[in-house]
């Protein structure tokens, strides 16, 4: 990853909710399954009022965590 890429994620991370965030699972909840943020409320929830930060740390994570993975295991290699 490229630090402007490095210093995108640190701000994304930054501006959204603290965490740690939950998943807790249920039954009646559309995806059986409902995300919890640092604050206990349930940004999952049709009705919750989840704020942009949040919407795009969730949106981007699914790409992100992949690349910094990656990031991360090519840094192992080259120490081993």
């Amino acid at each position: 990853m490229t630090g402007d890429e490095l210093s995108e994620v640190e701000r994304m991370c930054g501006d959204a909710t603290p965490g740690p965030w939950n998943v807790g699972r249920s039954a009646t909840h559309p995806f059986g399954c409902n995300i919890f943020d640092g604050h206990g409320c349930d940004v999952s929830s049709p009705r919750a009022e989840i704020g942009a930060f949040d919407a795009e740390f969730i949106a981007r994570a699914r790409g992100l965590v992949p690349a910094l993975v990656a990031e991360v295991r090519e840094l192992n290699r080259r120490l081993a």
